[in-house]
């Protein structure tokens, strides 16, 4: 997820080392508000987004590409695995 994050920096023409940076920084932000608080991520989203404001762009390109589906699936699946991994070494 960082990697996509400063690719997406990059191609707007931000310098490698500093899209690193931000991608990794605003993962350990949202981590940390997550860890912190005690809300809802969704409510803590709700807090930092404004209305017309890049966070919400950000928010709705991601819903377009289908991230939140691909996230939840890839738990689902690395979970199946690990459990059928697990039982084949029983």
């Amino acid at each position: 997820m960082v990697e996509s994050l400063a690719d997406g920096a990059l191609s707007m023409g931000m310098p490698r080392r500093m899209a690193i940076e931000i991608a990794a920084q605003t993962m350990l932000g949202a981590a940390t508000m997550v860890l912190q608080d005690e809300r809802h991520p969704a409510e803590l989203r709700d807090s930092v987004t404004t209305p017309g404001g890049c966070t919400i762009a950000g928010l709705l390109a991601m819903e377009e590409g289908n991230v939140r589906h691909a996230l939840a699936r890839t738990i689902q699946e690395a979970t199946k695995k690990a459990a059928s991994s697990g039982e084949a070494k029983k």
